[in-house]
């Protein structure tokens, strides 16, 4: 169990180390991130796994994480960008509902 003060702190690095590309749990990150969250390198694979960072084992058997989802590009404000969704096709309303007539209504100003 890790309290969820710990699990923010473990977030915040974790993101930080994310931002730079996939991290594994070796060296002064990976045992510090142990460390903070009181566990071994399985519980903390779980405990990245919940966060959203789910690991890929390499060819030698190392773990690496990385966000399940990509971040969000930023524009130039520093602000996310709103990501276009695919399209949904209007449907026409059937003629014989009042939600026909609203195309008929013009509003004036």
């Amino acid at each position: 169990t890790v309290r969820c003060d710990m699990v923010e702190r473990l977030a915040s690095v974790v993101w930080t180390l994310a931002s730079k590309g996939p991290f594994a749990l070796t060296g002064d990150a990976g045992a510090g991130l142990m460390s903070l969250a009181g566990c071994g390198a399985d519980g903390m694979a779980d405990i990245l796994a919940g966060l959203g960072y789910p690991g890929k084992a390499d060819r030698d058997g190392v773990l690496h994480f990385s966000p399940a989802r990509p971040p969000r590009a930023k524009s130039k404000g520093g602000k996310p960008k709103q990501v276009a969704g695919p399209k949904k096709k209007q449907s026409k309303p059937a003629k014989d509902t009042p939600f026909a007539e609203l195309r008929n209504l013009t509003v004036g100003r």
